[in-house]
């Protein structure tokens, strides 16, 4: 559709347009932080106007530079124009009631469109309203509604035009033209080849940032690929809304890999919402999509939150970067502040925000305790000969759900106390049951031919064999290695009671007194060899012995 269709007007005049005073106190031109918010206001805009296409095209290298959004609504008409679109200010008490899509209005401040203005020198919209066979275009000088840095109320009018349309009569149809795009936007909207981390989208070129920003804010559906949260999301008899940006249609921005931790629906006083909490099991990039996403008839109010937790808590939630999600607010009055960046306090929003608090305070526990249970697998795992193969195994089975570089794996650290015999079957076992999978510990020889760990996918079932030559243990002192095992016995009062030396083996007494010591277990058993093999010779052995095991039971 354009006015270009004919070549003469079948009517002229002017617009007047109306700013009210009641709410020009509020606005300025940070009242909408960045362009794409300001867009987030005409896609909202063609949202009410029963719109279920809209396509923003970016044309940025035309002189002037200009921006388009068009729609599929139900398009204006001059009446329209004068009374909704260019009465500007005119606040439209909230409501619960549905239109024949079955939506809630979204706007209800009525400066959705003056959103816009402060971004390029003239806005033109061309529409054709529904069941009309004529076009009407009104084009409006931006610096009108100037002074300064403030918006000007001086009264303005805007000329119109009409013309006849070729659009079948039964379709709608709305452009909003932004013409002489200011250039700070232009560049800021510019693609660069190169691209650093995806940490921030401050680290986003220009348009990625944009596309991001959009995606978040507008009520568009979740990708193709998230069946699961379509259909949980979905609502009966609502028409959903597609947008494109330059011909590439866009989605809800959901971190890759992130699965659904916890869903449901809960209930505030007067408000119903529906929610998810997910995770990718590493930090959520960008950064701006960690916590909760809260939508208001579907739109995006402001970015995720985690409702300040950690301000709160007053203690560190390490896991709380791995969480995000969407809380949807399905009924109820809910107050939104006019950049719709937040919600006004109510009783109602504060006991929501403790609710989400909670359940990222607890699911944050969780994955604290999942990131501890995988660093112990890892290091029972990484004794093998060759763990790598099983490792990624068990990652690609969910098995492990953490790579090693989440998990700040370092040496055990002196003086602390471990147990003395490894018991890999029962280290592992709670980990997979948990996760369903049955464990079988078998305590046959095993040759070095077969599998140390066997994991029967199909079976749901993972064979430990703790005879296999992998899990044996070597203890190596003063260059010599000493294959090791475990052994109960009467202990004494002395080092010699604590370990058996036969030729490459050693035997160690785990119930031995000193193995209670708080000392590091593994620096103990070769500080015990050590302290044998030298004396071994020595015609007082067996006081040197003694003597040893009384400094390290008074020193530790």
């Amino acid at each position: 559709m354009s006015a270009e269709q004919s070549a003469k007007p079948i009517e002229t005049g002017e617009i007047e347009v109306q700013v009210s005073r009641d709410i020009v106190s509020h606005l300025s031109f940070g009242i909408y932080k960045n362009f794409a918010r300001a867009i987030r206001e005409l896609i909202s805009n063609s949202y009410d106007a029963r719109a279920t296409e809209i396509r923003i095209g970016l044309d940025l290298e035309s002189n002037p530079p200009r921006v388009v959004v068009r729609d599929n609504g139900v398009g204006m008409d001059k009446n329209d124009m004068e009374n909704r679109l260019f009465r500007l200010g005119n606040v439209t008490p909230f409501t619960d009631n549905l239109d024949d899509l079955g939506r809630k209005r979204i706007g209800q401040f009525g400066i959705g469109f003056l959103s816009t203005f402060p971004y390029c020198e003239r806005v033109v919209v061309t529409s054709k309203k529904e069941k009309e066979d004529t076009i009407i275009e009104v084009s409006a000088e931006t610096s009108a509604f100037f002074q300064g840095e403030t918006f000007n109320v001086t009264d303005y009018k805007a000329p119109f035009s009409k013309y006849n349309s070729d659009l079948p009569i039964e379709k709608g149809e709305t452009i909003v033209t932004l013409e002489s795009i200011k250039p700070h936007i232009v560049k800021q909207l510019q693609r660069t080849r190169s691209q650093r981390s995806k940490a921030s989208i401050e680290s986003f070129d220009g348009y990625e940032k944009f596309k991001w920003t959009i995606a978040q804010f507008a009520p568009i559906s979740f990708p193709p690929d998230r069946t699961d949260l379509r259909e949980y999301f979905e609502v009966k008899g609502r028409t959903p809304l597609r947008v494109w940006l330059d011909g590439e249609e866009l989605f809800r921005n959901v971190p890759a890999d992130a699965e659904i931790l916890q869903k449901g629906e809960q209930s505030f006083d007067n408000i119903d919402v529906k929610y998810v909490i997910m995770t990718p099991n590493k930090p959520v990039q960008p950064e701006e999509a960690r916590g909760l996403q809260i939508r208001v008839c579907d739109v995006g109010i402001g970015l995720p939150t985690d409702f300040d937790v950690i301000k709160l808590r007053s203690r560190n939630l390490g896991r709380l970067y791995y969480l995000c999600g969407e809380v949807q607010i399905l009924k109820g009055i809910v107050p939104v502040k006019i950049d719709r960046d937040s919600l006004s306090w109510t009783e109602s929003v504060e006991k929501m925000e403790i609710f989400f608090r909670d359940q990222l305070t607890k699911l944050n526990e969780v994955l604290e305790k999942e990131a501890i249970t995988d660093k112990a697998v890892r290091s029972e795992i990484e004794k093998l000969q060759d763990p790598e193969p099983l490792l990624e195994e068990l990652e690609s089975l969910q098995l492990i759900r953490y790579p090693k570089s989440r998990l700040r794996m370092k040496k055990t650290a002196k003086h602390t106390k471990q147990r003395v015999q490894p018991e890999p079957a029962k280290t592992l076992e709670s980990v997979f049951k948990n996760r369903g999978f049955e464990v079988i510990a078998d305590d046959d020889v095993a040759s070095a031919d077969t599998l140390a760990i066997e994991v029967r996918a199909n079976e749901k079932q993972v064979i430990i064999r703790e005879n296999h030559p992998s899990f044996k243990e070597y203890v190596t002192v003063l260059n010599e290695s000493f294959e090791v095992n475990y052994e109960d016995w009467k202990a004494t009062p002395s080092l010699d009671s604590a370990c058996k030396i036969q030729g490459t083996k050693v035997t160690f007494n785990p119930n031995h007194p000193v193995f209670q010591l708080n000392l590091d277990v593994e620096v103990l058993k070769k500080l015990i060899v050590g302290v044998i093999i030298t004396v071994d010779k020595n015609p007082r052995r067996s006081e040197l012995c003694d003597q040893f095991y009384r400094l390290l039971m008074d020193m530790f």
